[in-house]
């Protein structure tokens, strides 16, 4: 999982160098992923079903492998995240 949030800093990186003329580039880009992620690994770590429709009968070696995965999307899109905050706080862009 370091090497996931090591490579979402790196790519945030070169994001933000790619569009160092356009902020609202780097915003639209930055938001999508941050929420992206969010959803994305919501769903692999099975937190948006209710207890009702959750199935007991499933195998527990792809839920773990679902929670890993679920867990480096997260953490890729965690410097995403925290950067699209830190925007929101202190900007008047949006």
């Amino acid at each position: 999982m370091k090497q996931s949030f090591l490579y979402g800093l790196i790519s945030l990186g070169l994001i933000a160098i790619i569009s160092i003329f356009s902020i609202e580039l780097f915003l639209k880009v930055t938001a999508v992923i941050s929420i992206g992620t969010v959803i994305i690994s919501a769903l692999f770590l099975r937190t948006l079903i209710r207890g009702k429709e959750y199935n007991v009968n499933s195998n527990p070696s792809d839920e773990r492998e679902d929670r890993y995965v679920g867990l480096v999307v997260a953490t890729f899109g965690f410097p995403y995240l925290i950067m699209f905050i830190i925007i929101l706080v202190f900007s008047n862009y949006i």
